[in-house]
């Protein structure tokens, strides 16, 4: 049938033909990119529990190879010319598909048959396919389905939203990812490593395989994420299926390039279309963005990875209940970045309190002293002006000066510190903080003056 519909040339057996008992086919890289390939990675697929023949073809290069005969991978068991193509005999007016199904019962299919088969027909038909995710109770991605069916399955190893193990459908394991230092994402393959190297902004700009070896361009974004070389869905291969690392790869944001869909990037709890700069859902959190679609307006300087607009610097612009939620979302990444700095504990606030009321009580405990000269004990006076004035503010002038009077009185009647004692001095203290609390409402009370200075000549021993 394939050469009566010019999808290959004339030659049985050479241009197109059969193997029998094949119970597996092997998706091919191209076919790991395009619909065709149900968003199976490269490598052997086993397709059927019965062995059945496999048919096979040599189309053109105009078409996309999605599997092959695992013991000649020039056969292409899959394959499809878009419109227009050019096929062994004149051009595709449609869509042409080839299936490897020959002689057999579908009885046998496994689910992978099942999904080629569906995505065959999507292909052929034109309808878009229908991308699912499953997510868990904190919004990670724990499943992706492609139509319907299992394409892989996410397995974390930590609280974050970064998958650390990639699982098929059977739940074996067939990717490992590891984010090293500068941002290089390591992905294990059981067929072959990838390395993705990332630019300064955290995008990947190369990639190579296991040996070293550059796969495709260098790649450039736009400041929103736009790829401006080649295409999303072609070139990026780092993660399974058609869910690669593109744009913020470094913080492993995957790039939905399913063929036949739109490309939007998975940011955390919500997806994010590059072409617009936009969110396509309601931020979760309430007021936590100046509306409820936008990125950050600044995205060379900001990110706003897990899709909650937590990248600040809008509260001000907002009232009301927005404003507090957003206050309440600043202040928990201000306590995550500081979550290792201690409170100064009780007694340390208690001093920092009454530091004016300690530094009072030194000075006058330091003058009674009998080997402090009258210099010192003017020093010591001096400086506990200064704290005090100090916590006070100085801008409070008057009361400064106040206090500097009294201070200076109190330092003059002095003279003897030996015939002071300790209770005289914290009389004199008492009375020096009297004056200060009432004097700042009158400053020309006489009795309050005279009664500050009887006190202090009490103290003295006057």
């Amino acid at each position: 049938m394939y050469d009566d519909l010019g999808m290959t040339a004339k030659v049985s057996g050479t241009d197109y033909g059969s193997t029998a008992n094949q119970t597996e086919l092997v998706i091919t890289p191209a076919g790991a990119d395009s619909p065709l390939g149900a968003g199976l990675v490269p490598g052997t697929v086993t397709t059927s529990c019965t062995a059945p023949t496999t048919g096979w073809a040599k189309p053109t290069s105009a078409a996309t190879v999605a599997a092959t005969v695992p013991s000649d991978l020039s056969k292409a068991a899959i394959f499809g010319y878009d419109t227009g193509s050019a096929m062994a005999s004149g051009t595709a007016p449609a869509r042409r598909v080839g299936w490897w199904q020959y002689e057999s019962s579908t009885s046998g299919f496994t689910k992978e048959s099942k999904a080629l088969f569906d995505a065959a027909v999507a292909w052929a038909s034109g309808v878009t396919p229908t991308i699912g995710y499953s997510r868990d109770a904190t919004n990670r991605i724990v499943q992706r389905s492609v139509n319907g069916d299992v394409a892989a399955r996410c397995s974390y190893t930590g609280s974050g939203d970064t998958s650390d193990l990639t699982l098929d459908s059977t739940g074996t394991v067939i990717e490992a990812t590891l984010v090293l230092s500068g941002g290089v994402v390591f992905t294990w393959r059981n067929t072959a490593a990838v390395w993705s190297y990332p630019n300064l902004h955290g995008d990947v700009a190369a990639v190579t395989d296991g040996a070293g070896v550059k796969q495709g361009p260098t790649r450039v974004y736009a400041p929103f994420g736009q790829p401006l070389t080649g295409n999303s869905s072609g070139e990026l291969d780092n993660s399974a299926g058609q869910f690669a690392y593109g744009w913020h790869g470094a913080a492993q944001r995957p790039v939905e390039h399913q063929c036949g869909t739109h490309a939007l990037i998975e940011m955390g709890a919500r997806p994010y279309d590059p072409s617009t700069g936009r969110f396509l859902q309601v931020d979760p959190i309430e007021g936590g963005t100046p509306n409820d679609y936008v990125h950050p307006t600044d995205p060379v300087n900001q990110a706003d990875l897990d899709g909650e607009g937590g990248f600040g610097g809008h509260c001000g612009s907002m009232k009301g209940r927005k404003l507090r939620r957003c206050a309440a979302r600043l202040r928990r990444t201000v306590q995550r970045m500081h979550a290792n700095n201690r409170r100064p504990s009780g007694l340390q606030r208690w001093v920092t309190r009454h530091r004016g009321f300690l530094a009072t009580i030194g000075a006058s405990a330091g003058c009674l002293v009998p080997a402090v000269g009258l210099a010192v004990c003017g020093g010591l006076q001096a400086a506990a002006w200064a704290v005090r004035s100090q916590q006070r503010g100085y801008r409070h002038v008057r009361d400064n000066a106040l206090d500097a009077g009294v201070t200076y009185l109190s330092f003059g009647l002095v003279s003897a510190p030996v015939a002071a004692g300790l209770g005289g001095a914290l009389k004199r203290t008492a009375a020096q903080r009297f004056w200060i609390g009432a004097g700042s409402s009158a400053v020309s009370d006489g009795p309050q003056i005279a009664s500050c200075v009887a006190a202090r000549q009490v103290a003295r021993g006057c």
